[in-house]
Order: C-alpha cells, then structure tokens, then sequence
C-alpha cells in the first residue's frame, strides 16, 4: 500500500510544535494575560492586552488608547498553537514559528500561505506572558 507509513512521520515543524505545546499545557493556565502585536494587513493596530480564561480570549485592550477590540478576532495562545499547525498541515508557503524556551508558547510567528495569495500574511509577536488570578480576568459586558 503506497504512503502507508505517511500518517507516523512527523515533519520537524510538528515536531517542535507538539513538544511546545506540550510545555504550554504543563503551566496548566487557565486564567492567563498576554501582550499581543499583529503585523499583517488587518484593522488592528497596535499592541494589544488580551485576557483568556479556559483558552478562550474574554477580553482584548488596545494598549495605545484603551480601546476594547472585539476577542473575537483575537487568538488566544492555544489559538496561535492551532494556527501554526494548520500552516503546517496547509504546507504554508512561509511558516516560521519562535517559541518561548521556557513557557513553549509561541513568541513569534511569520506566516505567509502562499505566493499568489495577496495580503494573508502576517506576523504574530507575544510577549508578558502571566497567569491572572480568578478575579482579575473580568468577561467584557
């Protein structure tokens, strides 16, 4: 049977994104805060403050003005592990992912999905990484 042995390879992409998400999952954060900053050709500007509470972004803050940014188009560090591996599974074009040698989440991503595709690139940095207590993450009104 041809490709038979495919589904037990393991590209070194995978292989690096399983080990750190695997160091991520040990912090065992549900309630955590991140600074992100999304360069791509998007409507959010700016570092932002995002608050997850059980992998899910309840609030984002942009930094500059205060201003509330709707957590829908905010991901959260599991989101951005998500994202990486379907760059992986897509063969992306440009997939360059930095982890944290500590924590294992990303620290930085840049992802371009292909070459004809204008304007999908973009490039994920996360900083100040925290575990937040219960009643300091609040969900937005």
């Amino acid at each position: 049977m041809a490709g038979a042995g495919c589904s037990d390879s393991v590209s070194p992409g995978k292989t690096e994104l399983v080990a750190n998400r695997q160091k991520w999952e040990t912090q065992q954060l549900a309630r955590y805060d991140f600074t992100l900053e999304m360069f791509c050709f998007c409507a959010i500007r700016g570092p932002i403050r995002v608050s997850v509470v059980n992998g899910a972004v309840v609030s984002a803050v942009e930094l500059a003005n205060g201003g509330p940014i709707d957590p829908t188009w905010v991901p959260s560090i599991e989101g951005l592990f998500d994202f990486v591996e379907r760059g992986i599974a897509d063969h992306a074009l440009v997939l360059e992912v930095t982890y944290d040698p500590v924590m294992g989440y990303p620290r930085r991503i840049v992802y371009d999905r292909a070459a004809n595709i204008a304007d999908e690139e973009v490039t994920y940095q996360v900083a100040n990484v925290v575990r937040t207590a219960a009643g300091n993450t609040a969900p937005p009104r």
